[in-house]
């Protein structure tokens, strides 16, 4: 087995937590260091836009991802509050915020990813981003102190709509939803998907502009002036932004990156330097069930990853990330999962029963990825159909058959779309 003195992780949080525990299983016990910019133990981020947001703020406690007496069982040393500012790969030392600095035998980069911070609405006063556990106490501390406040929401993607679902619970009007893109949900679903995630806001008469971009922000005694651009201004009480993300790894120049900044790495996890890896939303790696060599920012893809790089640091044997991505949202109409991936010019194949829905994704004859709404079962059967050829009839039976209505072959069904 391949040991080392000193396994730095960047980053607190759920792949620098996995990534230990695997680490431990195969028997490692080299110190640990976790290195964190949050003053939190690690916390579970996902419920930050759903849970977290519906209820009345709570004791972070709450979200935690390990008890407290995990580090110590771990044998892990935690540095909270302390971002990584720089590194020098020649001295393996990684520089802290305060001056300070730790040296490190192997490095691993788990730093995740941050807001996109638009020009035209820095963040403070009526304006809020949502990435961290501070930024849902910013953002209940101005509910409070705006009762009955409109809300904008900027951005149409998985974040901005989870955020109008926890709002639309809270009796919190959501007076309008604007996006730069031609539609909701543009950068990660077809259009057939797409429209069918819209669908429960449309019905709930949330006003939507598409292809249209914040300008600014303005300050009024009552809350804020957006103006839009297409020259509109909405007067709200706050305003939420959810533009996308990008990886933190501006401090670790030197590797290689991808277009977005991710770091680009091997199908172990290693970078471009010799004793660093790089894993979860700051990572770009391989991966059979996806086209390009990019960043993967699911909840899952973390924990496959992490179990990945703890095998290599262990000199367990080669090994990749081969498990299909997987990802779920909680939206009006109820949860919806995606395995595998859904290119922008996939045919799709959907079946729908009451408020179950599954959709199967095609790339030409090739199964690319499985969709359901309220039929977790689905996304089971759906890993077996990855990779494989299924035609389109095929398809709409299989669909069938998961929700349970009766197969009419050849018939048209209202989603069965084929991108253009």
């Amino acid at each position: 087995m391949r040991t080392c003195s000193h396994t730095v992780i960047i980053g607190g949080g759920l792949a620098a937590t996995t990534l230990v525990e695997e680490v431990r299983k195969h028997g490692v016990d080299d110190a640990i260091s976790i290195v964190s910019d949050e003053i939190h133990l690690p916390y579970d981020r996902p419920p930050l836009s759903k849970r977290a947001l519906r209820e009345d703020p709570a004791d972070i406690g709450e979200y935690a991802l390990r008890p407290a007496e995990w580090a110590e069982q771990m044998r892990v040393d935690f540095m909270l509050g302390s971002p990584a500012m720089g590194w020098d790969p020649s001295s393996r030392l990684v520089h802290l915020s305060g001056g300070r600095q730790v040296h490190f035998d192997r490095l691993i980069v788990a730093t995740g990813a941050q807001a996109r911070v638009l020009e035209a609405a820095p963040p403070g006063g009526q304006v809020h981003y949502l990435r961290n556990w501070s930024d849902v106490q910013a953002l209940h501390q101005c509910l409070a102190d705006n009762p009955g406040g409109r809300l904008l929401i900027v951005g149409a993607g998985f974040i901005g709509l989870e955020v109008a679902s926890s709002m639309l619970e809270r009796d919190i009007e959501v007076v309008e939803i604007v996006e730069a893109g031609p539609r909701p949900l543009s950068r990660v679903l077809p259009d057939a998907l797409a429209e069918l995630c819209w669908r429960p806001y449309q019905d709930a008469r949330i006003p939507l502009s598409t292809g249209t971009a914040l300008s600014g922000i303005e300050t009024t005694p009552r809350g804020v002036t957006a103006t839009l651009s297409d020259g509109r201004r909405i007067d709200c009480e706050l305003v939420v932004v959810a533009a996308g993300s990008v990886p933190n790894t501006a401090w670790a120049a030197g590797l290689e990156y991808g277009p977005d900044g991710a770091i680009v790495c091997d199908g172990s996890g290693r970078s471009s330097v010799d004793g660093v890896w790089a894993l979860g939303d700051a990572a770009a790696w391989p991966n059979p069930y996806v086209d390009t060599i990019r960043r993967i920012e699911h909840w899952q893809a973390a924990i496959d990853q992490a179990a990945v790089v703890a095998a290599d640091l262990a000199g367990a044997g080669a090994e990749s990330w081969g498990s299909a991505p997987y990802f779920w949202s909680d939206l009006l109409g109820g949860r919806v999962q995606l395995v595998g991936e859904a290119p922008a010019t996939a045919t799709t194949h959907t079946a729908t029963r009451g408020e179950r829905t599954v959709t199967v994704i095609r790339r030409g004859d090739t199964v690319a990825g499985v969709f359901a709404r309220r039929r977790p079962r689905a996304m089971i059967a759906g890993r077996a159909l990855l990779g494989s050829d299924m035609s389109a009839l095929e398809a709409q039976a299989w669909c069938d058959r998961t929700v349970g209505v009766p197969h009419q072959p050849g018939k048209k069904r209202e989603f069965d779309v084929q991108a253009s």
